[in-house]
């Protein structure tokens, strides 16, 4: 083997390295959405008086998942008409996403193969919080338009030190 078709390998290997391990960020934001999602769905289905239809409950899931990760909501609709802020994060609800995302960091190196680069700890921390974030950014453009939108401040500020901070404590066990 020469040295290109070496080289073109290894790097091959690790751009497919990176997007497995951003894929499992992204799968991680997904399971998390997806279990808030049977809870409050089940809970729209029975309910006696369903409001807002199905928009109304996916917005209630978007924002229920930001605030587990610490991200203010802002109620919009409320008697006196002024805005009143939602900042109360449930502490279960915070442990379904850090779990997720300590999870697939740790499984991203312990996963390593002989014939595939390895990644470093911070490298698949960063690779895993990427997918994660992406997911997440989408989710705070979807609340905007909703009833409980997101403050955008505290979405960039908590949610990054949140899916990192998680991260980081995956990749180090």
């Amino acid at each position: 083997m020469t040295h290109v078709t070496e080289h073109s390998s290894a790097q091959g290997g690790r751009s497919a390295a990176l997007a497995t391990a951003c894929a499992r960020g992204g799968v991680a934001a997904g399971l998390g959405l997806g279990a808030l999602a049977v809870l409050v769905v089940a809970a729209w289905i029975s309910s006696p008086y369903p409001d807002g239809g199905p928009a109304g409950a996916l917005h209630l899931i978007a924002g229920l998942w930001l605030l587990a990760h610490g991200v203010d909501l802002v109620r919009m609709d409320t008697l006196s008409g002024l805005p009143a802020p939602l900042g109360v994060t449930p502490m279960l609800l915070t442990a379904l996403p850090v779990w997720l995302v300590h999870r697939a960091a740790r499984d991203t190196l312990a996963r390593r193969k002989a014939d595939r680069p390895a990644f470093s700890p911070g490298g698949a921390a960063g690779a895993v919080s990427g997918g994660y974030l992406l997911v997440a950014a989408v989710v705070v453009g979807y609340t905007q338009s909703g009833p409980l939108p997101a403050v955008r401040l505290t979405a960039v500020l908590w949610l990054p030190a949140v899916v990192v901070g998680a991260a980081g404590a995956g990749v180090w066990t």
